[in-house]
């Protein structure tokens, strides 16, 4: 499509015009139907339907029972004044009677359904429907409810119901469901209590206090029964029972908490403490460092929690400048948590320089001193066994000597030579006499 020069496509109008009818839209209309059962013989079970999304000023509800030789129904308005909610409520006898009619309905024990179906009228009066909702509900003979342990002032970790903690007392409780509080018009309710081995005891009440000291899994089972009166005849009694039974897990609470290893230490050592504690395993922890004095809140959580079956944990850390921290540890098992805080200062030493930079050039001063100092003795006391005879020679004047011919140079050697033979021959004539007296003198003296 082309207009005015601008063109348009078939997708482009169709996107314009949800566009345009988009605000006036609305979701479906949900239905939500609930109740109030399992349902016990001779009491009642009530169901509710909610709608959700309405964009109506009314509607039309209707109930429909589908059980056995019944066929109940209802058939209801909802509107802004009622909220869009309706309740149908249905009782039953507590036995069967000769003819099952909508004004003496029972049924068996069983399972069976409720269908609501919801519809409007339009302007033009046409009935319109909005959904159909099936609900199922149980029809039973004995009590229905559950068995469990209970602690006052015991905080289970874990989210199962069953752990206690073997440092508090253990209250087994029954609960009934009982909405329409049926139990109260018996007489002789009685509740009788076992374990796994045997009978314990009976109560008139639907509690028991245990003192569980041991770790590991127990059993109890608890039967009720009470008389009432039949809905049919008036002299008739009827015997209505509930058994339940549940199996206790009694686990050992952390305790013995230390936090062993020296906390005050100077800066540039190594944190090494020993985190240790008692109780059940497996255990949950997590350690975090603040700085300063931590305030524990009580709300601390583990970000990234760690496991472990052992409560033995080395913890090492350094710290890169000095000061006061806190050490926030969060130690948990299935039946209890530990939350600590503890200090750790770190202090800050003035640097000394070790002995050795000092001593060993002092020491290796004295030594060259002393060695100085001998050096210059030892040569002042033998100075004259070094003394240096310094000849002094004058280059600066040139000798002349006087020309002499070949003849004259070989007279002269030979009458060098010829004097110093007869020096050497004196010498030698002088040492014999010498030696010739001494021993003269020698023998003289050896006749005396």
């Amino acid at each position: 499509m082309t207009t005015g020069g601008f063109q348009m496509s078939w997708t482009t109008i169709c996107a314009l015009i949800f566009c345009a009818f988009l605000p006036f839209v609305t979701p479906k209309t949900r239905i939500e139907v609930t109740s109030d059962q399992p349902v016990l013989l001779g009491s009642n079970v009530t169901f509710r339907l909610k709608l959700y999304n309405v964009d109506q000023e009314s509607y039309d509800v209707s109930w429909v029972e589908l059980g056995d030789a019944l066929y109940r129904h209802k058939v209801e308005v909802l509107n802004k004044t009622n909220g869009y909610t309706s309740n149908w409520t249905l009782w039953y006898l507590d036995e069967k009677p000769k003819e099952v009619t909508d004004d003496a309905p029972y049924l068996n024990p069983g399972t069976y359904t409720v269908t609501a179906a919801v519809s409007y009228t339009t302007i033009f009066y046409f009935v319109k429907n909005v959904g159909t909702a099936v609900t199922y509900f149980d029809v039973i003979q004995e009590f229905a409810g559950t068995l469990e342990p209970q602690q006052p002032g015991v905080v289970v970790v874990k989210t199962d119901p069953n752990f206690v903690s073997t440092s508090n007392e253990t209250t087994l409780v029954t609960k009934l469901h009982d909405p329409y509080n049926y139990l109260a018009k018996g007489a002789n309710v009685t509740w009788s209590w076992f374990n796994s081995t045997s009978f314990i005891m009976n109560t008139t009440t639907p509690s028991l206090k245990q003192n569980i000291t041991k770790e590991g899994t127990f059993y109890y089972n608890v039967t009720v029964s009470g008389e009432f009166d039949s809905s049919l005849n008036p002299n008739k009694t009827l015997i209505r029972r509930g058994s339940f039974e549940t199996n206790v897990v009694a686990k050992v609470p952390i305790s013995n908490f230390t936090v062993a290893g020296e906390k005050w230490f100077p800066h540039g050592r190594l944190l090494n403490l020993h985190v240790q504690c008692d109780g059940s395993k497996p255990y949950t922890y997590c350690i975090q460092m603040q700085p300063g004095a931590y305030n524990m809140t009580g709300n601390e959580t583990c970000i990234s929690p760690e496991v472990t079956t052992v409560c033995d944990i080395p913890y090492v850390w350094y710290f890169g400048e000095p000061g006061l921290h806190s050490l926030v540890i969060i130690m948990e098992n299935d039946i209890s948590r530990i939350m600590n805080r503890t200090l750790v200062n770190v202090y800050k030493v003035s640097k000394q320089q070790p002995l050795s930079i000092i001593i060993v050039p002092l020491t290796c001063t004295l030594i060259a001193l002393v060695m100085i100092i001998f050096g210059i003795a030892f040569f002042w006391e033998n100075r004259a066994r070094y003394s240096v005879e310094v000849a002094d020679f004058d280059f600066g004047q040139h000798e002349e000597f006087p020309y002499k011919t070949f003849v004259q140079r070989l007279k002269d050697a030979l009458t060098a030579s010829s004097s110093s033979s007869r020096q050497r021959l004196y010498n030698s004539t002088d040492d014999d006499a010498i030696l010739g007296g001494r021993r003269a003198s020698q023998f003289c003296h050896t006749d005396d």
